[in-house]
């Protein structure tokens, strides 16, 4: 038997140990292995001035002009950002008072009219959210400059309990609750199923949700698919299904449990089943932060834009992301424990899957021309997702959104949505999105790409 000596002892020579070796692979990992000189790498890597061809291919990214009298499906998508989505708000209040202005057909309407899909990941699921569900855009922007300010500043982090969440989810599902009741007819009582009764129509939402017990993202939909891994005779209210992406960031709000939801388990082996009961984390834990693929998809598994009497634009817009590159001599730097710590902490896969759709949207609509994709993002200069003070709220609301609306291919976007000779085509019933026409279908294949 141990005596309390010998345990402690033990315990000492553990902690020896582990310290030891942390330091030796610390030492290790300091040290950095150059390729060989016969890479066929050179010796100098850099950012080199853009060739004459590179500058033509950056100019070729700029959508060309919508093909008039043509069916047109737009569709939304907003990435997740906190409070900074208070730019992707303002962006969208411009459009829709451009189009009142100068589409006379758009009196009386709001976004909502004029949209086929619409996806977004926590913080732009409260923003697609109230889209589908009619609220003017101007006063989704004016609940962000207002009320979401307001709800974001002045509350330190209890030192006692460091871990515990720092906002009251009630609290802001309750100005959610609000901002419903002046739109919609059920007031902040609408169910997810609700937004197709509405007066024209509604887009097809679609909210990713990170479910902790299956370890991947749940898709919240307003009308179920084919192949839904939830479902779709479970509903939801519109502001739960918002605060499974929205309002659960692990230290801001806590998780959200729903007991009821019913959802298909995946073995890697293709074994299934239903299972019951989720808890849900943000939309963006995993790599849904932008769902730009998602909205892709939807379109091309419907065979929309296959046609020539079709086009697709889709509309995808970011709450600030820094992509800056590393020099060089600072990436060949990195120790083993830096290399882990960007990988854990930095979101290195969230970063990675945002481009990896932008650059799959870009080569889709080089292959298809019915395509167009715009991508409207910005690098912030101060601002923050889960704190904003004036200098914040006037970057994200004015210097920010005020670059955006220079930008060519956004003037372009917009002088196409306002043009009254573009065919719009709206909300498509369950029934219009569950036809796909199989020969427009095998048509988009022969345009896809090979080999990759």
């Amino acid at each position: 038997m141990n005596t309390a000596a010998d345990i402690s002892m033990k315990k000492q020579t553990r902690i020896i140990f582990t310290a030891a070796l942390l330091a030796a692979m610390a030492a290790q990992c300091a040290c950095t292995t150059k390729m060989s000189t016969r890479s066929c790498l050179g010796p100098k890597a850099g950012v080199q001035p853009a060739t004459p061809t590179e500058r033509a291919k950056q100019d070729a990214d700029t959508p060309q002009p919508l093909v008039k009298n043509r069916r047109t499906y737009v569709l939304l998508q907003v990435d997740g950002g906190g409070i900074m989505g208070i730019t992707p708000a303002t962006v969208l209040a411009h459009l829709e008072q451009e189009m009142k202005k100068r589409r006379p057909d758009f009196q009386g309407k709001t976004l909502k009219d004029i949209l086929s899909v619409c996806s977004g990941t926590s913080t732009g699921a409260i923003i697609t959210g109230m889209v589908a569900a009619g609220v003017p855009a101007t006063e989704i922007a004016s609940y962000y400059t207002q009320q979401g300010v307001e709800l974001f500043q002045g509350k330190a982090r209890n030192p006692m309990f460091p871990f515990a969440p720092k906002y009251n989810r009630a609290t802001f599902q309750n100005t959610l609750f609000d901002l419903l009741d002046k739109s919609h007819p059920k007031k902040g009582c609408v169910m997810l199923s609700d937004l197709d009764k509405q007066k024209g129509g509604a887009p097809l939402l679609i909210i990713p949700a990170y479910d902790l017990r299956s370890k991947r993202t749940h898709f919240l939909r307003s009308r179920g698919s084919k192949t839904s891994e939830l479902d779709p005779k479970y509903d939801m209210q519109l502001v739960d299904a918002i605060s499974c992406s929205a309002l659960n960031a692990a230290l801001y709000f806590g998780k959200v449990e729903a007991p009821q939801q019913r959802w298909e388990y995946v073995q890697s082996d293709g074994t299934r089943q239903m299972m019951t009961g989720a808890v849900y984390n943000d939309g963006g834990q995993a790599t849904q932060n932008c769902t730009l693929g998602l909205a892709m998809l939807e379109a091309l598994s419907r065979g929309w834009g296959a046609g020539n009497d079709e086009q697709v634009i889709i509309i995808s817009l970011g709450c600030g992301d820094d992509f800056t590159a590393d020099s060089y001599a600072s990436a060949a730097r990195l120790s083993g424990a830096a290399q882990i710590w960007k990988f854990a902490f930095k979101g290195q896969a969230r970063q990675e899957a945002a481009l990896l759709q932008w650059r799959a949207a870009r080569q889709l609509a080089a292959y298809n021309s019915n395509y167009k994709i715009f991508r409207f993002n910005f690098v912030p200069q101060s601002a923050t997702p889960f704190s904003v003070n004036s200098k914040q709220l006037h970057e994200l609301s004015e210097y920010q959104p005020g670059k955006i609306f220079e930008r060519a291919d956004f003037k372009r976007l917009v002088d196409d949505l306002c043009n009254p000779a573009v065919e719009l085509t709206g909300p498509q019933s369950a029934k219009q999105h569950s036809n796909v026409r199989q020969p427009e279908m095998d048509q988009l294949m022969k345009l896809a790409p090979r080999g990759l």
